[in-house]
């Protein structure tokens, strides 16, 4: 029994060791890995730092001394950089495309002039301050950062669309509409902030299937008013426009904004 004893106990300790020189292996790895990776993250941080400030500089004084020239403001958020990749080939959609339905007509013109007084020209009373202005600038890259540049011609005009009225009778249908989402899913060019509103005066859900109770008292097949929002992922998501478009134009009081 004793040669037994002994045997367990070698065993053990060869065990015990190996565990030991594991441990240790990973202790030497980590502060070797903390004492060369360290410094270079923080070299690399520093350059980049470095490079991003020479290049703010080069373009604040390219729109001070140019009036033509937009002025360029380097994306501070990591996640505007996220939204801003795009994948080789065919590549990623980046926007988004809400849909919304509305019963009876709306006014897309008086929407329009609405949209432009109280989010454009929306100025915060705490601050002064003008908190919706990125919805004025295009989203970009500038030697080779994602940054933000000011649309010099910026007019609501080139952002929201009156889809012109057929008349009733000559709604759009729900296969017109997809073919329209495809068109609309590809990226938009970088001439003016890549965010759109179409609003169609006349639309027919038939496929969907929808009930009485949510589409009137004629139930599917009804016309209704259609807005779609086309928007770069980098100026929001859906939940944020409807949160923007309740409490600047509505007080807050549509419900589904949470």
């Amino acid at each position: 029994s004793s040669d037994v004893c002994s045997s367990d106990l070698s065993k053990f300790l060869r065990l015990a060791s190996t565990l030991v020189l594991k441990l240790l292996e990973a202790i030497v790895s980590i502060l070797l890995t903390l004492f060369f990776a360290g410094p270079v993250l923080l070299f690399m941080r520093a350059v980049n730092t470095a490079s991003r400030w020479v290049v703010s500089t080069i373009f604040a004084i390219r729109a001070l001394t140019s009036s033509s020239a937009p002025r360029v403001t380097l994306s501070p958020l990591g996640l505007d950089n996220i939204w801003g990749y795009k994948a080789f080939g065919n590549g990623n959609s980046r926007n988004v495309l809400f849909v919304s339905m509305y019963q009876g007509e709306f006014d897309g013109t008086r929407y329009k002039a609405r949209f432009e007084d109280d989010v454009i020209g929306y100025v915060d009373p705490g601050t002064g301050r003008h908190p919706f202005l990125r919805l004025r600038q295009i989203f970009s890259r500038a030697c080779g950062y994602y940054a933000w540049k000011q649309d010099l011609e910026f007019s609501i005009d080139n952002h929201i669309f009156l889809w012109p009225d057929p008349g009733p009778g000559n709604p759009m249908t729900e296969p017109e509409l997809f073919d329209l989402l495809s068109e609309l899913a590809k990226d938009m060019p970088e001439d003016h902030p890549q965010w759109q509103e179409i609003i169609i005066p006349r639309f027919r859900c038939d496929r969907l299937g929808m009930d009485a109770k949510g589409w009137g008292p004629d139930g599917p097949g009804e016309e209704h008013t259609l807005r779609i929002l086309r928007f770069h992922h980098s100026y929001g998501d859906a939940g944020s426009w409807l949160l923007l478009i309740s409490y600047c134009m509505a007080e807050g009081k549509i419900p589904y904004a949470v």
